[in-house]
């Protein structure tokens, strides 16, 4: 779920004390990266996560819990690059992790640890990496794309089309959950009506082709809603 600027992961529960998933085999496999000859750590983190709305950075300063501690960090993966921190020092390490951060929050993480001392005054962001945005991202996958070399699932799925046309609209839907306001436009837009046959496949999907009651039909236009905002995602 999160990465420390020194390297820690926390992936089982938030620093409230409140559990999100089982450790699982997760440190036992970090321990044996150590201990066998040739053997490497490789844990993968989106660099942001959407919640209520806000966006918010997965790579953090500090936290108050750990599943995986700072000492056994390795190997650290995100959409914006790969961090080898292996036997680093914690400077190295802070200025390898905010490389792979996303570019909103770098400055915040890099004056946490500059004010803690860890981390020199003189460092900078490389300029290679203040460009570290979903949008940049797009457009520099924006050819291949529109090749059809980059599908969404290049190695296979077993997701239906209308499965995959629905994963973007539900997610689009969830984040919008907070806001009445941002549910209401939803709403609007999905009064439209279906725009692409795709679309009544998908409310077939979800048991909302015919809605029965008040509280199904304002739930087909949400989806609509989102369904109509994705279509170009």
């Amino acid at each position: 779920m999160k990465v420390t600027l020194l390297g820690a992961v926390i992936s089982d529960a938030l620093e409230d004390g409140a559990v999100v998933s089982g450790v699982g085999g997760q440190y036992n496999f970090v321990s044996q990266a150590f201990a066998l000859d040739g053997a490497r750590s490789i844990m993968t983190v989106d660099a942001t996560r959407t919640h209520k709305g806000k966006t918010i950075s997965n790579i953090v300063w500090s936290y108050g819990h750990e599943t995986i501690p700072w000492h056994l960090r390795d190997i650290i993966v995100t959409e914006y690059g790969i961090a080898d921190v292996r036997g680093k020092s914690d400077a190295e390490t802070i200025a390898a992790l905010i490389c792979i951060a996303d570019s909103r929050f770098q400055e915040d993480l890099l004056q946490n640890a500059q004010v803690a001392g860890k981390i020199g005054r003189a460092w900078k962001i490389p300029e290679k990496h203040e460009s570290n945005t979903p949008d940049h991202i797009t457009q520099a996958l924006l050819p291949a794309r529109n090749d059809g070399i980059l599908p969404e699932f290049p190695f296979g799925t077993d997701f239906t089309p209308t499965e995959q046309r629905l994963l973007p609209a539900l997610d689009h839907l969830k984040n919008n959950s907070h806001s009445k306001r941002a549910l209401l436009n939803l709403f609007v837009t999905g009064l439209k009506g279906i725009k692409e046959p795709v679309e009544c496949d998908a409310l077939d999907r979800m048991k909302l082709k015919d809605p029965s009651s008040l509280k199904e039909f304002i739930l087909q236009k949400l989806l609509m809603g989102a369904l109509h905002r994705t279509s170009s995602s």
